[in-house]
Formats: C-alpha cells, structure tokens, sequence
C-alpha cells in the first residue's frame, strides 16, 4: 500500500479529505475513526475500507469505558475545539447553537403593535429585523434600503405639501412629483426587505437552516411575513425542526378579511346614511299634508292662494314641527318644510324643502325640489320629476 497518497474518506454521503495516511493512523488509534470507515485513493476503481486502502497495523482492543464524570472525549485534532465530529466537521445541533437568535416577537403582535402605534412601532422594528440579518450576513445592505426608502418618503411628502401651497400651474407638477419620490420610497423599501430575504437564504444553509421565502407574499406584507420567517428560525434553532414553515396562508387570510368588511362598510355606511336621510325629508313631507290640504281649500273657495299660516288657517310655522322639521311655512301659497338645525343630519340642518302648487281644473298638484336646498339625492323618488 503506498504512503505516499492522500486518502479521502466518506460518510453519509459526503467526502472528506485528502488525509495524509499517517494523520489517518493516529485518528484510527485514538478511536476517531473506524477501520471500516470507506475511503478512497487515487488509482482505485471503488471505495474500500480504510484498512484495505492503507497499512492500519494490528487491531488495537478498544479502550476502556472512562469512569462517571470522567474526562470529556478529545477534541477533534482536525479543528482545535470541541462541537466538531472525527471528521472536523461542526455537529448540527453546534451549528444551530451558533445562530445568533432574532427577533422572535409573533408577526400578529407585531401587526397589533404597527396598528396601535400608528406604524411608529413599525418604523423600528424595521431596523431591528435588518440588523438581525445583518449578524448572519455582514455583506447585508438591507437597512441601507430601508433608510433610503425613509428619506424618499418624507422629501416627496414635503414636495406634496410645497405643491399643494404653491401658486400657478406648477402645483400641481410638484405635487405629482411628490407623489412619484413617494412610490419610489415604497419600491426601494420592498427591495430592501428582498435584499434581506436574499441574505437569509445565503446565510442560513450554514446553521443547518433552509428557508422558503415566498416572493409574493414578501412583496405585499413585506415585514410581517419577514417577522413570520424570523420566528420560524428561532423555532428552528431550539428544536431543529423546519416544520411547520412560516406563516403564510394565514397572513393573506388575515389581510383579505381586513378589506372585505372595509369594503362592505364602505357601500353600506353611505347607503344607510342616505336612508336615514331621506327618512327624515319624508318626515316634513308627511308634516306638510295639512298645510298642503289648507292651501288647496283656500284656493278652492277664494280663487287665490294663501299669503300665510294664518290665512290658510293653521298654526304658526314654530307650532308645526316634528323630530327633525322646525316649522311649516305657507308663503303665497308655497310650503317651505324648515328642517332643524340641531337635530336634523347635517346635510338638512338649517335648510328646507319647497313645494310648488299648480292649479289646474280646480286641482292642484305640488311640486318639490323648486328652488330648494335639499339635494336631489335625498328626495323620495315622487318627489323627483
């Protein structure tokens, strides 16, 4: 067997070497190596156990178990300190160990927090997840992009706000400006949280980790989901599993419930407030039957209209009121329905209705809307031609 040739050996698949046959000796008397461990040499046609493919010498009978709390097994002379295996190579559980711990805090706590905050909380912890991927990749220049993306924002919101306050047609340029450095602040931000995503994906293979980090999802919750994957390494650092994976299902059912009551709310609110609104014109109407049936007999029996309450012969216009109308006003025969000025929506208070009479054939009809202050809008559909 020749000397001369460094051998490699393998183990669970992967290879390790070149040794020289006398360091494979000493590790084969020390215990760190077993003769049947496979090697290979130049020049051979397949792998042979290492007592085949070198002079090992006798079988030396194995050493004596060390007494209870006896002295630990050596280090490996392949590395100089202990949590590396007869190959030099770092255990797994080591390499985890070695993984600096992120910031474990749950993503949905973290949402809570944005939203309680106003997104204050959100402007540092930002940092804080960048600064962690930062420890497991120096060449990491996520928070650069995010303190970029900072400065963007607020220059475009101060070129918003110089536009919205300037004079002539430029406004409206700079505003637009404004908005565009704005959007670009939000880009440079998605980047930054990919360029960290990138990191993650470089450095934690070598902690044992493999992480799946979906682009998609990145792309629209781009801290949260950071935040998700974040705890998934802390688990995995404690326990060395990777299952399960990072929230990400969960997430984007969190954020599509968030939009479809908004969404609901934003039809319905309006649509209510338009009920409540018509209700209460509907009520005037309804309060200015009598004075309607009053003008009509007074026409019916004078040939004219009524100049006032008085004349048409019913309350004051105070007198008649309701929970929303103040009064019912006869002028010249025209009804004025006055809606209250406190109690009334605010698209009624302090304005009225009027109604028009026609007489024709000893009829009269009425019409609303003529020169009112009621929006069209908020009239029964009678009350509309």
């Amino acid at each position: 067997m020749n000397d001369g040739v460094s051998v490699w050996l393998t183990r669970d698949g992967e290879k390790f070497g070149p040794y020289e046959p006398g360091l494979l000796r000493q590790w084969v008397a020390e215990g760190k190596v077993a003769r049947a461990t496979l090697a290979w040499r130049t020049g051979m046609a397949e792998w042979l156990p290492l007592d085949q493919v070198i002079d090992l010498g006798p079988a030396a009978a194995p050493p004596p178990p060390p007494p209870f709390g006896g002295d630990l097994p050596p280090m490996s002379a392949h590395s100089g300190r202990s949590g590396f295996d007869d190959l030099g190579r770092q255990s797994a559980t080591d390499r985890r160990r070695a993984l600096p711990s992120p910031p474990a805090m749950h993503w949905f706590v973290v949402v809570l927090l944005c939203v309680v905050t106003l997104n204050l909380f959100g402007l540092v912890w930002q940092f804080i997840q960048a600064n962690w991927v930062k420890k497991i990749d120096a060449s990491s220049n996520g928070a650069t992009y995010l303190v970029v993306s900072i400065v963007l924002y607020v220059v475009g919101f101060f070129i918003v706000g110089s536009g919205g306050h300037a004079a002539g047609g430029n406004g409206s340029g700079m505003a637009l400006f404004g908005f565009l450095v704005m959007l670009a602040s939000v880009i440079v931000y998605i980047v930054g949280y990919f360029a960290m995503a990138a990191s993650m994906k470089r450095a934690l293979p070598s902690y044992g980790a493999s992480p799946e980090i979906g682009g998609i999802t990145l792309f629209f919750f781009p801290m949260f989901y950071m935040q998700s994957q974040l705890t998934w390494v802390e688990a995995f650092k404690h326990t060395g599993s990777s299952y399960p994976r990072a929230a990400k299902g969960l997430i984007w059912c969190l954020w599509l419930c968030f939009p479809l009551p908004a969404i609901l709310a934003a039809i319905a609110i309006p649509a209510y407030q338009d009920y409540t609104i018509r209700s209460q014109v509907t009520e005037g109407l309804l309060l200015s039957d009598g004075a309607k049936a009053a003008v009509a007999e007074y026409y019916n029996r004078n040939g004219r209209m009524p100049a006032d309450n008085t004349a048409a012969g019913i309350a004051e216009t105070t007198d008649i009121h309701g929970r929303y109308v103040s009064g019912i006003q006869v002028v010249q025969g025209r009804i004025f329905i006055h809606y209250d000025q406190a109690a009334a929506n605010m698209h009624l208070r302090g304005r009225y209705l009027q109604l028009a009479p026609t007489a024709s054939g000893g009829q009269i009809t009425w019409k609303c809307n003529a020169d009112n202050t009621v929006e069209v809008k908020y009239l029964p559909l009678s009350c509309r031609s």
